[in-house]
């Protein structure tokens, strides 16, 4: 059985070390510039990391990329490990993009699929503020099929099963939803032997087939019902649809030699999967397991396993044995993709693990810590560690302050909040993002920006990506694509097509981590498409560097829709304000008669603004909010 993960008070990494003395983080480079792979262990109830304080001002470097907002959510938990492929480039210059979409009401109970599409020119529908979907989902799922169809699939509650949603025609804005009907309750499944009878959550798609049509879905069983199939708890599952989702012919498959050999639990989303034409592939980790890898040819219906990286404890971290010092894992979150040629690339994130025999509970720790990245591919099937080193982290071109040290925030015992804002079990360095053209491979990544945190030690992060232009055998130098400071970034997705251009999705927020795990109020945050100069990135001058696809003009301000809605009494307007300045509201009927003004000066960071309107009559409104030359409008209810 997979042991409970405890967060240890030491948060360290084989290429971090702590400097007892002055209680941050040190990132240190040998002679040849690769990352020491040492650690120094403090007392378990000594404070390892210091906050560095919240930065005085807001501040943008001059070269950071402008983005497109897309659209906006107040929950904003994209994953709970591996990001999966939300942004599709059709490469015609149009793009469409999902995320996990929930109003300000009751962002955990009314969640759905976001979407919005990209023209060549300009977004299809404004930012987008309301799921698609008219019951509750959730960690959606885009695909495009040759039909000319896209489809979007995300998990829902009791009965467990798949929504699927479909268009006529990429960038249609009208959406046809039904059950899946893709995954079978847990008794029906083979191998099945105890546990709660459910279905399927967290999935992940691909598409393809030698038609363009098929399906492909991985997801597994709910962890807390104790499923057991094959010895494995809450295991991962395989399902293929061959005509566009009209039916399954594979449901709910345990993959070959996926068994409690080696895996005896399974985790949300800690896999990823990926198709051309035929040629599926599927990559499972998760903290204390090995990296597979299973790959068809035949699309699904037969194949190969791979042990890409062999945790040496498996299937369970407390075997006879080890380990008595820590060991190195994958974190769990994974990212795979195909070439055109068929060749299989993979990145994942590393961790530490640690038996806690001597507590002798039989629960081990984990390092949260950690900064390790690993490539991999199936053609030399050789595993390279990809240099994160110091200088590019504490360089001023990305972020840092240079002076030598990487400091990335507070470190405390308790599970909340949660050290340098840690995204669940997670390392530092977590959710990378892989695509490939040719030759050239890019691999974006989440990581904390040097010395930038609240003043609760919380980090902020930001995107980043390497590359390399030969295959994933030497690597260049770690850039900071969006380079802000007290903003966070994260949940980076990078679209599988590669052009002239790299095309990037990801969350934006002024809070560090999620509501759901570091103790921070729910608040608007803000879905983000950037296009990134691919020559820049290869050149390693993508860093700070205004050469992308400026889509729009980033907006002084932006607006998250009006809660309570509809209302009888006040109602609030939460404002996330990029500089200080003056932000006007005027209220309209439905004649077009103004019946409230304000204007307010608003600071930098999360506001709110409140309306009483136990004045107004029952009726439908429209609201006007105005910052320089921006303005962004509603509607409002109010009922008596």
């Amino acid at each position: 059985m997979k042991k409970l993960l405890l967060v240890s008070a030491v948060l360290l990494t084989g290429a971090l070390i702590v400097n007892a003395q002055n209680g941050r983080t040190v990132l240190k480079s040998s002679p040849n510039n690769k990352a020491v792979l040492t650690t120094k262990f403090l007392p378990i109830n000594e404070t390892v990391l210091k906050p560095m304080g919240a930065p005085a001002v807001h501040r943008k470097n001059p070269g950071v990329m402008t983005p497109t907002i897309v659209g906006f959510t107040f929950y904003d938990l994209q994953s709970n490990s591996s990001t999966s492929r939300r942004i599709i480039a059709f490469g015609d210059g149009t793009i469409s993009f999902d995320w996990t979409i929930a109003d300000a009401g009751t962002p955990y109970t009314n969640r759905g699929s976001g979407w919005n599409y990209w023209t060549g020119s300009a977004l299809l529908l404004p930012p987008v503020t309301t799921r698609l979907e008219t019951i509750r989902t959730g960690f959606s799922q885009i695909g495009y099929l040759a039909n000319g169809s896209e489809v979007i699939m995300g998990h829902k509650g009791a009965p467990y099963d798949f929504q699927m949603g479909t268009n006529t025609t990429k960038g249609s804005a009208t959406w046809t939803w039904a059950s899946a009907g893709a995954t079978l309750t847990a008794s029906d499944v083979q191998g099945y032997t105890t546990g709660a009878s459910n279905q399927a959550l967290w999935g992940r798609i691909a598409t393809g087939g030698w038609d363009g049509n098929s399906i492909h879905l991985v997801a597994n069983y709910f962890p807390t019902d104790a499923c057991v199939m094959k010895g494995i708890i809450a295991p991962m599952i395989y399902s293929r649809s061959s005509d566009a989702g009209q039916s399954w012919d594979y449901q709910s498959v345990m993959l070959p030699g996926y068994d409690s050999v080696r895996t005896l639990g399974g985790d949300a989303e800690s896999y990823s999967i990926d198709a051309e034409w035929n040629t599926v592939a599927i990559a499972h980790g998760g903290l204390g397991e090995d990296v597979t890898l299973w790959k068809s040819t035949d699309n699904g219906d037969n194949w190969t396993r791979t042990l890409v990286d062999s945790f040496p404890y498996a299937p369970s971290i407390d075997s006879v044995g080890g380990p008595t010092d820590t060991a190195n894992s994958n974190d769990g979150s994974l990212s795979v993709v195909v070439g055109p040629t068929g060749t299989v690339h993979i990145a994942y994130a590393t961790e530490r693990v640690l038996n806690d025999a001597v507590i002798g509970d039989g629960n081990y720790s984990i390092f949260p810590g950690d900064v390790g990245l690993v490539y991999w591919n199936d053609v030399a099937k050789t595993q390279v560690n990809v240099p994160i080193l110091l200088a590019d982290i504490d360089g001023a071109a990305n972020g840092g302050n240079g002076d030598g040290i990487y400091n990335v925030g507070a470190a405390t015992m308790t599970y909340q909040p949660q050290p340098a804002a840690r995204y669940g079990n997670n390392a530092l360095l977590n959710k990378p993002s892989i695509s490939v053209d040719g030759n050239n491979v890019f691999i974006l990544f989440s990581l904390p920006t040097d010395a930038d945190s609240t003043a609760d030690g919380q980090n902020f992060r930001d995107v980043w990506i390497v590359a390399s232009q030969d295959g994933g055998v030497t690597w260049g130098s770690a850039q900071n694509i969006t380079c802000t400071v007290g903003e966070e970034e994260s949940f980076p997705c990078l679209a599988k097509r590669v052009d002239s251009y790299l095309y990037v999705l990801y969350q934006w927020d002024t809070e560090p981590g999620t509501a759901l795990t570091n103790l921070d109020p729910d608040g608007s945050n803000e879905i983000h498409f950037i296009a990134i100069n691919k020559a820049n990135v290869l050149a390693g001058s993508a860093s700070c560097n205004p050469n992308a696809i400026n889509t729009q003009t980033t907006p002084m301000f932006s607006v998250a829709p009006n809660f309570p809605n509809p209302t009888n009494g006040m109602t609030y307007f939460e404002i996330t304000m990029r500089q200080n300045a003056n932000v006007t509201l005027e209220i309209y009927n439905s004649i077009g008669e103004q019946v409230y003004a304000s204007e307010s000066k608003l600071s930098i960071g999360k506001q709110s603004l409140s309306v009483n309107a136990s004045s107004l009559s029952s009726g439908l409104y429209f609201y006007t909010i105005k910052c320089g030359d921006a303005s962004v409008k509603g509607k409002m209810t109010v009922v008596k």
